[in-house]
């Protein structure tokens, strides 16, 4: 315990560590908390949902049975039998008596239709008789002997069709409903007598699925009076046990003590029907959810909290080892954890200001692109992708285009430079990059279309045409094929200064030139290969060159002067190449070897062949003979102490400068020094920072800048590698 508050208190790392896994923790607990209330919501409203669905239920259960007695009530009252006893205005005439036999069996037989008829009955009241479904009996006698309610006969009298009235008195039916309807007679339709429905609203009231309901749950129906009808229970018990007032209730929810009752009003009918729930069931499994979700929530604190900290040791154990290997930091105070995670901000530190350096120098790193690309220095998609991915860049695709607008002799005026110093807005189907130098101007297009807009080159180059050269490539599927491109507007320019013309042209336009003057091209092509590979020294790659060039002299019957100005054009790159590498006068070397007398005495392409390889076999052997790597060197060193503080430096940079080929300085500077450009160049930069290091209002990012690094981890890298610590370490080393 006492190890994990040190930690706490000293450790920032191991301290964030801890902070975030408890913010997991503490999102997780706040999901759990919302699905728990969601839960216990749910809980709540389930015991009114339940009340209103069955209510709903009721309702559609009574009315049913209610709109059967009415379709009964209709049936009955067009009988012919009945009508003839309707039509009677005093005694029954004894002719009728024999039907009434027949009435009352078809009332008994309409009674067991339902079990919830009692009894059925029609009112004759000029007679004063009752035809039952039993027998015939006179009103006073009836009511004495099956229902003993005073009120009875008044009630017959007051009621018309439709009506629903509770029934008193102490007799058989009392407690019953009696639902009454007028029975017309004749076209006229004038009441004439009653026919009655005596039910028991106990059983025509209820449709209950046990299942789906508590035990304690009722069911009734008000009239608009606030009278109750049906119920599942009797209506004094509603009133009495439960408190309930009828006439007070209104359509919707309600809550009465521990119950939930819902209300709904008929369409058909005057009737409120109601069903009421006890709401105890469900406060007990509410109570029960909520004792459960307080429990699992401090459970999952707790054991949060406990996995948060063995989380937290558990990936601090790795610094935690390194930290017991190595020393404290040169504060007294500052403990190796400390020295380790001090470090580590650091490094961040510098990542960060390295992403920043990145986003910053955007437009340096995208020419840097554009240049590898044009000089073939990227030729897979692979490459092409880490250094876009190292760099944050980002081209549109899949087509490009290079357009070069090049002067030959003079620079490019100043107003169109500022013109094109700013290439047009990118879009997600297009963007436009720019290059600009003293002599030319390089617009590469990069875009999804391959007819690309050139208005807005057009209206710059308005009044320039005539004194520039304009050269368009073909547009190439794919940016590692810039090369082409590029090779391609140097061929348009060549081909346009050989023949003195200015303006517009396209790639596709030279095609068609005459076949000498391809030749010239492929000569020329074979002639700067070939300096080349002298220049690296390569030999047996040169002379493959050779043969290729003999085979072409002599297969495609050139004239013999033809050969010998190609012959003569041949000898003097090598010449050139030679008074280079060893800073030889090229006269020297023609007058050394008589060269051209030697060519000119020659009469066929045999007798050049023969005196070339032997012009040739003494030029190899003066190059190997020679030193030139203590003044190429020298060379190299001079444009490297002047320059290895741009991070843009390379071997690329002073191979343009010394007109020669990557290769050959990397192999004459290895062969004079006995060292590694590379490695020379990245010692130069490290003592140089080594050098700032002790000017303490300077960062780790600004010295690697002020260094030639292109970044931050570079620098790391490289301090790391040939120092053996960190930039951090050895500052912290330094004396104030």
């Amino acid at each position: 315990m006492r190890a994990f508050f040190k930690k706490l208190r000293t450790a920032v790392f191991f301290r964030k560590l801890l902070v975030s896994y408890l913010l997991i923790l503490v999102l997780l607990t706040g999901i759990l908390l919302f699905l728990s209330s969601s839960l216990i919501g749910t809980i709540s409203n389930y015991s009114r949902q339940l009340a209103y669905k069955e209510a709903i239920s009721y309702q559609s259960s009574l009315e049913s049975n209610l709109d059967a007695l009415d379709s009964l009530a209709r049936e009955l009252s067009g009988d012919q039998a009945i009508q003839t006893f309707l039509a009677c205005n005093g005694d029954i005439p004894p002719q009728l008596h024999y039907d009434l036999p027949s009435i009352i069996e078809k009332l008994n037989s309409y009674k067991f239709l339902s079990i919830y008829i009692n009894t059925i009955f029609i009112y004759l009241p000029q007679q004063e008789l009752l035809i039952t479904d039993s027998s015939v009996y006179s009103i006073q006698i009836w009511n004495q002997y099956h229902l003993n309610d005073d009120r009875f006969i008044s009630l017959l009298d007051e009621f018309h069709a439709g009506s629903r009235i509770s029934l008193n008195g102490t007799g058989r039916y009392a407690s019953d409903i009696a639902i009454l309807y007028t029975l017309p007679y004749g076209s006229s339709g004038n009441g004439k007598g009653t026919l009655a429905f005596v039910v028991d609203p106990m059983l025509v009231s209820p449709y209950r699925d046990a299942s789906d309901l508590p035990t304690s749950s009722e069911v009734f129906t008000v009239d608009d009076s606030g009278n109750i009808l049906f119920s599942s229970i009797s209506s004094q018990e509603l009133v009495e046990q439960y408190g309930l007032d009828p006439g007070s209730l209104t359509p919707g929810l309600h809550t009465l003590g521990d119950y939930t009752l819902y209300a709904v009003s008929s369409a058909k009918y005057p009737l409120l029907h109601v069903a009421f729930i006890p709401t105890l069931d469900f406060a007990r499994t509410l109570s029960d959810s909520q004792t459960i979700a307080f429990i699992c929530f401090v459970v999952l604190l707790l054991s949060g909290f406990l996995l948060s900290i063995y989380l937290a040791n558990y990936n601090y154990r790795p610094i935690s080892s390194i930290a017991s290997k190595v020393s404290p930091g040169s504060a007294a105070e500052e403990s190796a954890l400390q020295c380790i995670e001090r470090s580590i901000d650091e490094l961040m530190d510098i990542r960060n200001s390295s992403a920043r350096l990145i986003s910053q120098n955007h437009s340096l790193y995208m020419e840097g692109l554009l240049y590898k690309l044009i000089h073939g220095e990227i030729l897979s998609d692979s490459l092409l992708t880490e250094y876009m991915n190292k760099f944050h860049l980002t081209i549109c695709g899949p087509y490009v285009q290079l357009i070069r607008i090049y002067s030959e002799y003079d620079s490019l005026p100043k107003s169109l430079l500022a013109a094109f110093s700013q290439p047009p807005l990118a879009d997600s189907r297009q963007e436009w990059h720019i290059l600009s130098g003293r002599y030319d101007i390089k617009i590469f297009y990069f875009g999804a279309s391959t007819c690309p807009p050139y208005e807005w080159i057009n209206n710059i180059l308005h009044g320039y045409r005539d004194q520039l050269m304009i050269a368009f490539s073909d547009i190439h599927r794919g940016l590692t094929q810039l090369a082409f491109a590029y090779e391609e507007t140097q061929k348009i320019t060549d081909h346009m200064s050989f023949l003195g013309e200015r303006g517009e042209m396209h790639y596709s336009e030279i095609s068609h030139v005459a076949v000498s003057y391809d030749r010239n091209l492929l000569f020329e092509m074979w002639f700067k290969k070939y300096s080349n590979l002298l220049r690296d020294q390569d030999f047996d790659a040169a002379r493959i060159i050779q043969r290729q060039i003999f085979d072409e002299l002599k297969n495609n019957h050139y004239s013999l002067p033809f050969i010998k100005c190609k012959i003569f054009s041949f000898i003097d790159h090598t010449v050139s190449v030679l008074a280079d590498m060893n800073e030889f006068n090229e006269n020297n070397l023609w007058e050394k070897y008589s060269l051209m007398d030697r060519l000119m005495d020659c009469s066929s392409i045999e007798q050049l062949e023969s005196e070339y390889y032997s012009i040739t076999q003494q030029l190899s052997e003066h190059l190997l003979n020679a030193s030139p790597q203590e003044s190429m060197v020298d060379k190299i060193m001079a444009i490297t102490q002047e320059h290895y503080l741009d991070p843009m430096f390379s071997v690329f940079y002073v191979s343009e400068q010394l007109n020669v080929s990557n290769a050959y300085v990397s192999k004459a500077f290895k062969k004079g020094t006995g060292r590694n450009m590379l490695d020379y160049v990245q010692r130069l930069r490290i003592d140089h920072a080594k050098s700032l290091m002790s000017q303490p209002e300077l960062t780790l990012s600004a010295i690697a800048i002020q260094s030639g690094f292109c970044s931050d981890v570079s620098f790391i890298r490289v301090f790391k590698k040939l120092e053996g610590v960190t930039p951090g370490k050895y500052r912290s080393h330094i004396p104030s």
